[in-house]
């Protein structure tokens, strides 16, 4: 909870700050929006952020970006991560000092505790495989740091577990699905990898991270539910 409350601090006082020349500072709106969704992901993923927004900053290797409004509504957070990483500083010094402390109390926490989302998630599977060995799961997230904690707590329980994003290419995008078909009980995917796939042989959805447009959940819907789908699908959103 103090990670959680660090880091909304620091995305609220920022972003207050940027909100004064909008169009100079949208490529830093977009990190501090990614920023607020990433601690309500996971501990990993926040902290893998912060340490490269970090590294940028102390390289000065920040610039002014050219995201847009319609950016923000159009682009997968996976694919605006790294430009947004790079965005202008308000004030170098201070956020430099805001994001060192935050990402030693994120390491203390990754280090105490296991996040109580995926948790929930561990427990939420293990319920619906009791009731059959032979289902299938996708699983959502938007991010890859939380697709490769998930991946890991998920595997440690004994799941055998294939992954896909955005950086695969065709042909690791094909073996991922491939290996979920024939062998895998779950499958994560990133919204950027998961576009325009039947997967319509599982039935079960597990929206990890829900993004900030409705139409984006629809697609994620889609993957299973559609024409071809012989059983009810069942959704399981995470908020």
């Amino acid at each position: 909870r103090e990670l959680y409350e660090l880091v909304t601090t620091y995305v609220s006082k920022t972003y207050n700050k940027a909100l004064r020349n909008r169009k100079k500072n949208m490529c830093l709106i977009f990190l501090l929006i990614i920023m607020q969704r990433m601690v309500t992901s996971s501990t990993a993923a926040i902290r893998q952020s912060l340490e490269r927004r970090l590294e940028v900053l102390k390289s000065q290797s920040a610039k002014i970006g050219s995201l847009t409004e319609e950016d923000l509504i159009e682009l997968d957070i996976e694919d605006g991560v790294d430009e947004a990483l790079e965005a202008i500083s308000l004030d170098i010094r201070e956020e430099i000092g805001e994001l060192e402390h935050i990402i030693a109390v994120a390491k203390q926490a990754e280090f105490q505790h296991l996040d109580v989302k995926v948790e929930k998630l561990v427990d939420t599977v293990d319920e619906i495989i009791s009731e059959d060995e032979e289902q299938k799961i996708i699983i959502f997230t938007e991010f890859v740091a939380t697709q490769q904690e998930t991946q890991k707590r998920l595997g440690a329980k004994g799941y055998s577990v294939s992954i896909l994003n955005g950086s695969m290419n065709i042909d690791e995008r094909n073996e991922a699905l491939r290996v979920f078909r024939e062998r895998a009980n779950i499958f994560i995917s990133t919204d950027a990898g998961g576009e325009g796939l039947n997967l319509q042989f599982s039935n079960i959805i597990i929206n990890y991270d829900l993004p900030w447009n409705p139409m984006k959940i629809e697609q994620r819907c889609g993957r299973a539910d559609r024409i071809g789908q012989k059983r009810d699908v069942h959704i399981y959103n995470f908020i």
